[in-house]
């Protein structure tokens, strides 16, 4: 295996802690009460998030080229679980806003199952437009170089969902009386605008393919620890 040293650091060292301290988060959310519904939806957002990121772990020691193909699908797998964790987030927010009697379990499953089946698309979308991993013949993997159609569809889904979680924030926001309430969900609402960050950063990393541009975005990519952190901060705590 030979990986390069922006390659080990962001996704061995960064992802890696990323990764423990998401497993932790989610952990200790759904411990508080596992049969608490809006703990289960909001936990997920973060057990999903530290999944994907092993799916990385998976693939990134390939360096068979004739498994450049598994390689790529894994990679796809990844953004394909770090958008779909999105989807937990929207729904919790929507609880929050309106009730889990109005945003029923019916709603939360329709709203998964529209993300998923739309996030299956990215499968499908063929080189030189789609994802690819490279493995040279020297075993050499390559970072994940996504075609312009890839990024512009992912971009389009988390857009979107960027546009609505945001509404509703604004909503949820002018909902409280208590300043104190008020003053949590800000730190909630700017833990989310890192979320995003790293999101559509993400997609114009492996757009660009620049490697001075990859290893300051993957340094700058701990701060997902932060958004974590400001999420929990602002309403894990008291649910």
């Amino acid at each position: 295996m030979v990986m390069s040293f922006t390659r080990i650091l962001q996704v061995y060292i960064i992802q890696g802690a990323v990764c423990l301290f998401f497993f932790f988060i989610g952990y200790k959310i759904i411990k508080r009460n596992p049969k608490k519904r809006l703990n289960q939806i909001f936990s997920l957002f973060f057990l999903i998030v530290a999944a994907s990121l092993i799916v990385n772990f998976i693939y990134a020691p390939i360096d068979d080229p004739n498994l450049q193909w598994l390689a790529t699908i894994l990679n796809i797998f990844t953004i394909y679980f770090v958008v779909l964790s999105m989807a937990f987030l929207l729904i919790f927010i929507m609880i929050v806003n309106k009730s889990e009697k109005i945003i029923n379990t019916r709603k939360q499953i329709l709203i998964v199952l529209i993300y998923a089946v739309l996030l299956s698309v990215l499968f499908f979308i063929p080189e030189p437009f789609g994802a690819k991993v490279e493995i040279q013949p020297d075993g050499t993997q390559l970072a994940p170089v996504w075609g312009i159609v890839f990024v512009i569809y992912t971009l389009t889904i988390i857009g979107i969902t960027i546009g609505i979680s945001y509404r509703l924030c604004v909503v949820v926001y002018f909902k409280f009386e208590d300043k104190s309430l008020q003053k949590k969900w800000r730190f909630f609402t700017l833990g989310l605008c890192i979320f995003w960050y790293i999101g559509i950063g993400t997609c114009i990393n492996n757009l660009l393919d620049n490697e001075t541009f990859r290893l300051v975005f993957g340094l700058s990519g701990i701060i997902i620890v932060l958004g974590a952190y400001l999420v929990y901060y602002g309403v894990g705590r008291q649910l």
